[in-house]
């Protein structure tokens, strides 16, 4: 049966992955668009086109694998029951923040681009969501600790 213990293993799992991909595009990146993989028929898109963007990839990999990071060690440490921590509302604090840079850096890379300026104000509507989470969960963390020192 599905329960959440598995579920959190699942989310440690694709967190994972995605770092790793995330790593392995930013190094074999230039060699794609030098084998012309990304003009082949699955995508046909322009080597140009990518090779532009990938000064916004390059720059939003620092901010997002900071976000996976922080969203990996939230994740472990739910894994091992502490819900309500202060370091839990310090790694929501992170991801909010690395969301609104990685809002930035598509923002700045945008260009006239209207799909990065879409982009840009998702991760920027994540960060804000992801902000309200940590200001709820901050407040449970503060309920709790005065609950530990009620008697």
């Amino acid at each position: 049966m599905w329960d959440s213990k598995r579920s959190i293993v699942l989310s440690i799992v694709c967190t994972r992955a995605v770092i790793v991909f995330a790593v392995a595009v930013a190094a074999f990146l230039p060699f794609l668009i030098d084998s012309g993989f990304f003009s082949s028929s699955a995508f046909r898109i322009q080597d140009a086109v990518v090779a532009k963007l990938m000064p916004v990839y390059y720059a939003v990999c620092v901010p997002g694998l900071a976000a996976l990071f922080n969203v990996n060690a939230l994740l472990v440490a739910i894994r091992a029951g502490k819900v309500f921590v202060a370091a839990n509302v310090r790694y929501l604090r992170a991801i909010s923040w690395c969301c609104f840079a990685a809002a930035a850096v598509f923002a700045v890379g945008a260009r006239g681009s209207l799909a990065l300026v879409l982009i840009a104000a998702a991760a920027a509507f994540a960060g804000l969501i992801i902000r309200v989470v940590k200001n709820v969960l901050e407040s449970g963390v503060e309920m709790k600790d005065e609950n530990d020192y009620t008697i």
